[in-house]
């Protein structure tokens, strides 16, 4: 580059491009700092290149790690790159007073963060605060989306209860939390029915009523993103959540201006990336609850969605082998 550049540099913040980079240039030229969100060079002209060197239409690598906690019905450990949630499930024996005599069963969550699962350090919740707003939304919208996926019929006069909990926080933990729970909630049942006490196969309870996932999508920059990290969350001019089941159906759209409105068309274009982040989410809560599968007759089996290939490695989840030992 010619001098003539640096000395324009030093009087205004100028871009050059470096490695098909775009770079900002502060009022110290010799200082160079990389945008949040970069943009990279392509032939139709500048073309979203995120910071994990992700595209635009690809979610963070995805691992599940069932039966974490020895002493939970069911647990989860998913990790998304830097954010990583454990989920526990409980189960009481006993339902809401709303739902006394009715014959169903109940699922409620709980979501909290530990102190430092974000930047900086955040006091600590107790139980019996009301919590923030953001808790107490989160908390609702995960119980929603898992009673959407159960017939409560079938759960008898019991309550499950889905713990949430950030370790570290990287972006998406509310949606990555309702992908867990899901497999910890199945997880709980194949218990249950290990004991007798539920006569019922999950598959029935669960996945031939539908599977449920969350992913959250947004506009950056005016580029469409899936699966933001907390860098992209934190710069979104639109915020998207969505919450599907396999079978295609929503149960909830979280959609919110951020820094500009948004059109029906933008709106529709978020939703069809986030079928592609959904169906990836899909596919690996099914390679998960592989390792709780039983056998079924074919006439309940044919219909399921099948298991295709995913970009995890073989051993993100334990053997099945390993899995009884450790629940023995």
């Amino acid at each position: 580059f010619s001098t003539r550049f640096f000395t324009q540099a030093c009087f205004q913040q100028c871009l050059f491009i470096r490695q098909s980079f775009v770079y900002l240039i502060p009022f110290r030229w010799w200082s160079v700092t990389r945008f949040p969100i970069c943009f990279k060079l392509g032939t139709g002209g500048l073309i979203s290149q995120r910071i994990d060197a992700r595209k635009p239409d690809e979610i963070r690598p995805i691992r599940i790690h069932s039966s974490y906690l020895p002493n939970a019905e069911g647990s989860v450990l998913i990790t998304a790159r830097n954010t990583q949630i454990l989920c526990a499930v409980s189960i009481e024996e006993r339902v809401p007073p709303f739902l006394s005599g009715s014959g169903k069963g109940w699922i409620t969550a709980e979501y909290g963060m530990l102190p430092r699962s974000t930047h900086t350090w955040m006091r600590r919740q107790a139980r019996n605060d009301r919590g923030h707003g953001r808790t107490m939304e989160i908390q609702r919208l995960s119980g929603r989306s898992l009673r959407a996926v159960v017939d409560p019929s079938l759960l008898g006069n019991r309550t499950f209860i889905i713990d949430c909990d950030v370790l570290q926080a990287d972006g998406g933990t509310r949606t990555l939390s309702i992908t867990e729970a899901y497999v910890a909630l199945y997880q709980a049942m194949q218990d249950l029915i290990g004991q007798k006490i539920l006569n019922t196969s999950p598959w029935i309870l669960l996945h031939c009523k539908y599977a449920g996932a969350g992913v959250s999508t947004g506009l950056v920059n005016g580029h469409p993103l899936l699966n933001l990290c907390y860098a992209e969350d934190s710069a979104v001019d639109i915020d998207f959540n969505v919450v599907k089941t396999d079978s295609g159906e929503l149960v909830e759209i979280q959609a919110t201006a951020e820094g500009q409105t948004f059109t029906k068309e933008t709106m529709d274009n978020l939703l069809n990336l986030a079928d592609v982040g959904l169906n990836e989410l899909f596919k690996a809560q099914q390679q998960a609850l592989k390792c709780f599968s039983i056998n079924l007759p074919i006439y309940l089996t044919k219909d399921l969605p099948r298991i295709g290939a995913f970009f995890l490695p073989p051993t993100y989840s334990p053997p099945i082998s390993q899995n009884l030992i450790r629940r023995a």
